[in-house]
């Protein structure tokens, strides 16, 4: 976002530029304001292992400037060639995504020779990790409708992702591998965004030293034997974990030393979600988490879709009580909360530079303002493009924008204009007889989909995923 302001950028650069050590051994951060090649650093967010967060400006003409992010590699490690190649492999691959669920990078470059940093989207939000733990202080749970809209989302960003292609036209074969909540922020508008595609070149690399790439506490049975069939797949394990961790409040995984979160990840045993749970949205979870890779959802798309599927029939029953779409529902809750901004901000970065079980394996974490940045972790091959898809099929979102469109005018009708007259009772004898059309009609849209999807040979969004997977995104 653009803000006419009267100051201009600093001429000099402040005293103190990062000599020193910080925290964990870190480097000390640079003495505020600092002129960072065109950039004007203005607020440390974030102080971890491998690299430093500030909020920054890029100044303009006519007095225009833009705010964003700055991740700087800690200059400790500005001449050891396996940090700086991890970093500069998640600046190429994150300049080649572009999508509304994924946060973007605007430029990546040296300044006075050795500082390597990353510009990056300024997010206005918190990650879901700071919203889990705020509500989980206040012995709340997270509406499953919400978790349902922040899956999908994710799923989204990640089929995206997976489905990437090089300058040759070719799948390029992107797998995030460190899919947690510390990883997917929330703007306060309620958008959903995926941060942290650092490790998804490099694996070979990092466990050819030695190294797990992934984050323990979220890592797939395939990361943790350390076997050779991680695709595409793996990413939907470790979201299907954050799903879990949203219905039941808790990390699913619950072991603290190392040792043993490495033993439960292997095992992949989940515990049993309650019974409150929407069932449709427990079985997405199941399918999600299966320890087989063969048994898990195909691609991201399946697993968005049957999110959407509950989502859907889920908004449908209670449109009546409840007509706010899930991102203005995300929105209320992160303001009703008192998150974002400043408070946010030093929240997330407290959780940057503590031994966080969320902490990826080999790697350190930089997050704030919203923006995590993990790095050392995971590998996976690089790019991934998401044309469309003519094979796959009816889109739900078309299909949910069109309930919401007939919700929105039918209900409004009935409503405000036939039932002003009537007493209360035949009042809510027509809306019961609304609600049923309307659960009716949304119903025949998700039996028709099923069924296009089971003709094209695609199975249902639900069905338990082979290794071959459809058109629609199955690993290849």
């Amino acid at each position: 976002m653009l803000e006419a302001v009267n100051e201009r950028p600093p001429s000099s650069s402040s005293s103190g530029g990062g000599s020193g050590e910080g925290k964990n051994g870190a480097s000390a951060p640079l003495s505020l304001p600092y002129r960072f090649g065109r950039y004007r650093l203005t607020q440390l967010l974030a102080l971890g292992g491998m690299a430093q967060i500030y909020l920054a400006k890029s100044f303009g003409a006519e007095g225009f400037v833009k705010q964003l992010v700055i991740k700087r590699l800690d200059p400790r490690l500005a001449n050891e060639p396996f940090f700086t190649d991890l970093f500069i492999n998640e600046a190429k691959l994150l300049v080649t995504l572009s999508h509304g669920n994924i946060v973007p990078v605007f430029d990546f470059g040296r300044v006075e020779g050795s500082d390597l940093f990353i510009a990056m989207e300024h997010v206005d939000g918190v990650s879901l990790r700071t919203l889990l733990a705020t509500l989980q202080a206040k012995r709340r749970k997270l509406d499953p409708q919400l978790a349902a809209y922040i899956t999908a989302e994710i799923c989204k960003g990640l089929h995206y992702a997976h489905r990437k292609t090089d300058a040759r036209g070719r799948v390029a074969g992107i797998v995030h591998r460190d899919i947690k909540p510390t990883n997917i922020l929330l703007s306060m508008e309620g958008e959903v965004k995926i941060v942290d595609f650092g490790v998804a070149k490099l694996s070979g690399r990092l466990e050819s030293r030695g190294r797990l790439a992934g984050t323990l506490a979220y890592m797939s049975p395939e990361q943790a034997n350390r076997t050779t069939k991680i695709d595409r797949r793996t990413d939907i394990f470790s979201t299907g974990l954050v799903l879990y961790e949203m219905l039941l409040g808790r990390r699913a995984y619950q072991a603290v030393a190392p040792r043993d979160m490495l033993e439960e990840a292997r095992r992949a045993e989940l515990p049993p979600l309650p019974d409150d749970v929407p069932r449709e949205l427990a079985r997405v979870a199941e399918l999600a988490t299966q320890r087989e890779i063969s048994e898990r959802y195909a691609s991201a798309y399946e697993m968005e879709q049957a999110v959407s599927e509950y989502l859907l029939l889920a908004r449908a029953a209670t449109a009546i009580l409840d007509s706010q779409s899930p991102n203005f529902k995300l929105s209320a809750l992160l303001k009703e909360l008192g998150l974002g901004r400043d408070d946010a901000s030093d929240a997330e970065a407290s959780l940057a530079s503590s031994a966080e079980l969320d902490a990826p394996t080999p790697s350190a974490v930089a997050l704030g303002g919203g923006h995590v940045a993990a790095t050392e972790t995971d590998d996976a091959p690089s790019l991934g493009a998401g044309l469309p898809d003519l094979d796959k099929p009816p889109d739900l979102e078309m299909m949910r924008g069109a309930a919401e469109t007939f919700q929105s005018e039918f209900f409004t009708r009935v409503l405000q204009e036939e039932l002003e007259p009537t007493n209360k009772a035949l009042k809510w004898a027509v809306i019961a007889a609304a609600v049923g059309v309307l659960l009716l009609g949304v119903t025949l849209l998700v039996t028709k989909a099923r069924t296009q999807r089971a003709d094209a040979g695609g199975g249902s969004a639900t069905r338990i995923a082979g290794g071959g997977g459809s058109g629609s995104g199955a690993p290849g």
